[in-house]
């Protein structure tokens, strides 16, 4: 199927975010929630962000939908878990193999987290069987507070195994003898 170039020659970015169990869109003071996205996965970044002048870090999750034309920007807080579920998923090897058709449903779990539900080629994923760091407790003054710098990391690692996977060369087939293009095309 041939898809129209959009007005402007661009695709549309959307910017989202992902926050008590929905998949988030605020456009022109009008907030719209969604239970799922899909599309092609583009990359994952880790991106800082200053607001009121405090600096913070934010996962950010690329797709492009070919159809419509769009481009998301999902925003996911460094720490969330949803963030976690979702790199688990596709840095199985069904998930690294599928990464240009991926469906990512969000829900809010029965403890009251947000979750997530990934699919890749149109199968449910699992998460790797890789284990994930424990978060460690450290003393700080009096307070005991969590360390999650070893997940971090992990995770990290994780998203770096997916963004190689999107960069990795795609082998072109050259054409053959029995293509049905006239001679002249490739002159």
């Amino acid at each position: 199927m041939l898809h129209p170039i959009s007005e402007t020659g661009k695709s549309k970015k959307i910017f989202l975010r992902i926050s008590k169990g929905a998949i988030i869109s605020k456009r022109n003071g009008k907030v719209t929630s969604f239970e799922a996205i899909s599309g092609s996965l583009k990359g994952i970044e880790l991106r800082e962000h200053e607001f009121e002048n405090k600096k913070f870090r934010n996962w950010h999750i690329l797709l492009s939908d070919i159809e419509s034309g769009e481009d998301y920007d999902i925003s996911v807080s460094r720490d969330s878990g949803v963030l976690k579920s979702i790199v688990r998923s596709l840095v199985t090897e069904q998930g690294l193999e599928n990464l240009n058709d991926i469906k990512i449903e969000v829900y809010t779990s029965k403890t009251g987290f947000t979750n997530a539900v990934v699919s890749a080629g149109g199968q449910k994923l699992h998460w790797t069987d890789e284990p994930m760091p424990a978060v460690r407790y450290v003393t700080v003054g009096e307070n005991e507070v969590a360390d999650n710098t070893a997940q971090m990391n992990w995770i990290q690692t994780l998203v770096d195994r997916i963004n190689a996977k999107l960069t990795e060369p795609v082998s072109v087939t050259e054409a053959s003898d029995e293509d049905d293009l006239p001679e002249e095309f490739y002159n």
